[in-house]
């Protein structure tokens, strides 16, 4: 790794590069960039949310830094339509697709379902981790069996951990329960519900896709450009304009009794969002930016 990376900054520093593109990489990867820029290569960047504030979490410093970096590239891969990068509308191109990169090459296995509901993410507030715990405590005075699986880490663990034993000891048994990494897919196979409850936005979600690709039904947050996130006319997700835990209950009811795998879930993102067609697309932005100074050249 030491090595690429001395032999990528020989080649920033000695123009080898035609483009040179950020897709997330720190303070490093940032000034590379600008490095670049500097050197007169041609320079994107990745926008991987719908917002500056999303991107941001709030801080004003991560919303500058992303100020400067939008400013130095002269195009950005953008993932959300509904993005407010209106400041930069004629450098942005929208993706036509994400795709599962966990999934790449992996055997999707599609088994009938259990009373079972996964969330996976990062436990911090904006993710809503223990909004997850109060929907299944609620559901649980309705289905009996109905269990949560929490995948993830974060500064809201001890609270999560907190909550999920007072809903235990409430219910008399193993209701809420923090999964395993390397048990992750596994769960995912048998997992009648995806809860994916992020504010700002759940497209395109990696977890989601994930869900929908085992078959998931995906209750989720109806925030920002999520209901891009499912086919048209389906009903096997449901969208939640709240954060009150019992207004998910009744879609959650639904799906958890049901044993059959979603296989119009499954089939829309083995469909849309993949690897190869993400490629063509990217490809056409990186060659976009290359051709005119090949024909400047001629």
């Amino acid at each position: 790794m030491i090595f690429a990376l001395l032999r990528f900054i020989c080649g920033i520093l000695f123009c080898k590069y035609s483009v040179v593109h950020f897709a997330g990489g720190g303070l490093l990867g940032r000034v590379l960039l600008l490095t670049a820029k500097f050197r007169g290569i041609k320079t994107s960047c990745t926008f991987a949310s719908r917002t500056l504030a999303m991107a941001s979490y709030g801080s004003a410093e991560k919303e500058r830094e992303w100020i400067r970096l939008l400013d130095a590239s002269q195009k950005i891969d953008v993932l959300n339509p509904g993005n407010d990068l209106c400041r930069w509308s004629d450098k942005v191109v929208v993706s036509a697709c994400s795709f599962p990169s966990r999934l790449v090459g992996v055997d999707i296995s599609i088994v009938n379902k259990r009373p079972l509901m996964v969330f996976c993410g990062s436990l911090v507030h904006s993710k809503n981790p223990l909004l997850a715990i109060r929907i299944v405590n609620e559901l649980r005075f309705h289905v009996s069996e109905a269990r949560l699986v929490i995948f993830g880490g974060g500064p809201l663990r001890s609270e999560c951990e907190t909550e999920a034993a007072l809903v235990n000891e409430r219910h008399g048994g193993v209701v809420v329960e923090f999964g395993k990494p390397e048990d992750y897919f596994a769960t995912l196979s048998v997992a009648s519900v995806f809860l994916s409850l992020q504010d700002f936005d759940n497209y395109p979600s990696q977890s989601l896709m994930e869900g929908m690709a085992f078959g998931c039904r995906c209750v989720c947050t109806s925030d920002g450009d999520t209901p891009l996130m499912f086919p048209s006319g389906s009903d096997d997700h449901a969208l939640i304009d709240s954060r009150d835990a019992l207004h998910f209950v009744p879609a959650c009811r639904k799906f958890i009794s049901l044993t059959s795998p979603s296989k119009v879930n499954s089939d829309y993102i083995r469909e849309n969002h993949t690897i190869s067609r993400f490629s063509e697309y990217f490809d056409r932005f990186l060659h976009g930016m290359v051709r005119p100074a090949i024909a400047d050249l001629r």
